[in-house]
């Protein structure tokens, strides 16, 4: 799973720096859970989903997408309007 935390932070071009003060945690604590040293809690991995929308399954077990699908709450008001 610590391959994943890494994988998911650097598509997403976020910085460790970053996504630690997010999380509030020290840098060297999420880079000790990014190479497998220092083990995280479900805690982390909840916020790490919510906050960057990551999918807890595949972050987990690595099934599935990486990210949750977002839809625009005004997506059918713009495919209606395309369509006309």
């Amino acid at each position: 799973m610590h391959r994943r935390i890494k994988q998911a932070r650097t598509k997403l071009g976020v910085k460790q720096k970053d996504v630690a003060e997010r999380l509030g945690i020290t840098q060297s604590h999420l880079s000790g859970v990014e190479n497998g040293s220092t083990p995280t809690s479900n805690l982390l991995i909840n916020a790490f989903c919510s906050i960057y929308n990551v999918k807890n399954e595949w972050l987990r077990t690595g099934k599935g997408e990486m990210f949750e699908k977002v839809e625009c709450p005004y997506q059918n008001m713009l495919n209606r309007m395309v369509k006309k």
